[in-house]
């Protein structure tokens, strides 16, 4: 029992609170687990320094936390017990990959897809507070929902634009777009159209498409921003292609990304960011 509440409290993050772990762990068990025998396991994994305990107070429950929002039955509220709240990180990222390493790959997707599933049901992907709106774009990414986590990324990216954080904006477009560099699961060498395999091009659909496209705008429009007017014109011309490519754009309902596109390349055209040659007169 310790071992898999470690497991779960691993696959939470390096720091969680305990009522995150009540609402996850209150699903993962068959069998209801007293709210004392898990506060036992994590004292024992504080004593032994691979947890620690960062903060303490307010009042929590196993129906709080990252289930704020999901139904409970009655026998669920029956045996909820209410405690202190209290956050808990590992002591060392070591810790936790070593509890990691001690999980079959699919259980962790299995429980990554779980507290994806409660977070969004608590409706973290409004991101409204950014933290939690970072921590589910992980979790949609590690249980494999990858278009879930491209769409709350474009999310996060515009959220931190807001805040005039371009660069930690640009990062985390180019974080989200890398999920997608290695989707076919096999060593079959397959075409790539700026980095994205052209089957899953051609089987999206044009709101998925759509989504791509806006993010490779915003990083060229975030690069602007920054002066990087070059680096900009270079995300457009992708965004460009990848519109080209795939068989999806002859669907899009709203075509307005394509003046979009468009209007931004030839601003940096004619601020000197970008050169058009013979080659690009068809742009």
């Amino acid at each position: 029992e310790a071992r898999t509440l470690l497991q779960v409290c691993a696959v939470l993050g390096f720091e969680f609170s305990l009522s995150e772990l009540l609402g996850v762990q209150s699903r993962v068990q068959r069998k209801r687990t007293k709210v004392q025998n898990i506060h036992d396991v994590l004292q024992k994994a504080c004593l032994e320094r691979i947890l620690m305990e960062t903060f303490r107070g307010g009042r929590s429950s196993s129906e709080k936390g990252l289930a704020t929002n999901i139904k409970m039955s009655k026998r669920q509220k029956l045996d909820n017990e209410e405690t202190e709240e209290r956050s808990y990180r590992f002591s060392h990222a070591i810790w936790r990959n070593c509890v990691l390493g001690t999980m079959l790959r699919e259980r962790k997707r299995n429980l990554h897809r779980l507290i994806a599933t409660i977070m969004e049901k608590s409706g973290f992907d409004d991101v409204v507070d950014i933290r939690s709106s970072m921590k589910l774009f992980g979790h949609l990414r590690e249980s494999g929902q990858l278009m879930k986590a491209t769409r709350i990324g474009y999310k996060i990216g515009k959220y931190l634009a807001n805040d005039l954080l371009y660069r930690q904006s640009i990062d985390f477009c180019l974080e989200a777009l890398e999920m997608w560099k290695d989707t076919s699961g096999t060593t079959k060498k397959t075409e790539l159209v700026e980095g994205i395999n052209l089957d899953l091009l051609n089987s999206i659909t044009p709101e998925d498409l759509e989504c791509f496209a806006k993010i490779h705008i915003n990083i060229a429009r975030y690069y602007s921003n920054l002066g990087d007017a070059v680096s900009g014109s270079t995300f457009y011309k992708k965004c460009e292609i990848i519109l080209k490519m795939s068989s999806a754009a002859n669907d899009l309902k709203d075509r307005t990304v394509f003046f979009t596109l468009y209007s931004g390349y030839f601003t940096v055209v004619q601020i000197g960011g970008a050169a058009v040659n013979a080659d690009e007169k068809n742009f």
